[in-house]
């Protein structure tokens, strides 16, 4: 591994480490159990799983699962928990680029490419066509398959959840309405779709002066079946 690669395995194991971002991860994987009902004969996809914080809080409740990210330091990070039943991916998700291919080129066998479960968790906003994800999403599913994402809900402190100046990698700022994720699920295919708060948290910011500040946000989970 080069040093830049080193140095990138170092902050994913500090992202890793922070109790910001294990409580993000808390809220959307008792939000699966509760909400979706995991279950032991399930396969699952975590799209944009990181590290497998949320995995390590769904993993036991299904059969298999699969995690898919394109940080391969994120990636070897998960690979370091040696998970029971997760097969980890490093690969950008596309229609040229898909799970069965992956396997088949890093001799990988056994890990399902079809899933009860696809699900994403603060990743949305990363994505700039997040209707034409969904429906690449939705080609993983199994008949009647469950397709779920969590994010950010829009609110009047909500542009404060990424610091100043933002990255150019965020392409939602401020989060969403659950309108908004209710639409863009239904322009995918999805069926019998909802968007609903299930986590609460607190972040330390700054305002737009400078100044720290507390602000509590809302997760939001869309859901729709395909």
């Amino acid at each position: 591994m080069n040093e830049v690669d080193s140095e990138a395995v170092l902050k994913a194991k500090g992202y890793d480490e922070r109790p910001f971002i294990q409580n993000l991860a808390l809220g959307a994987g008792l939000a699966l159990q509760s909400k979706i009902g995991l279950q032991p004969d399930w396969d699952i996809l975590d799209f944009g799983c990181g590290t497998g914080l949320v995995l390590q809080r769904t993993v036991d409740h299904v059969r298999a699962a699969v995690g898919v990210d394109s940080s391969g330091a994120m990636i070897q990070v998960l690979n370091e928990k040696a998970m029971k039943k997760v097969t980890a991916c490093c690969l950008q998700l596309s229609l040229t680029s898909n799970l069965a291919q992956h396997y088949k080129q890093k001799s990988m066998s056994g890990a399902p490419d079809k899933f009860d479960l696809v699900y994403s968790s603060m990743t949305l906003h990363h994505i700039h066509d997040i209707p034409a994800t969904a429906k690449l999403l939705k080609a993983y599913l199994k008949p009647g398959g469950v397709l779920v994402a969590f994010d950010l809900e829009k609110g009047p402190d909500s542009i404060l959840f990424h610091p100043q100046p933002i990255s150019s990698s965020v392409y939602h700022k401020g989060g969403f309405a659950s309108e908004h994720l209710s639409s863009m699920w239904q322009e995918a295919g999805m069926k019998d779709v909802s968007c609903e708060r299930v986590h609460r948290f607190t972040k330390d910011v700054k305002d737009d002066a400078g100044n720290d500040k507390k602000v509590v946000f809302w997760m939001l989970m869309v859901k729709g079946r395909s």
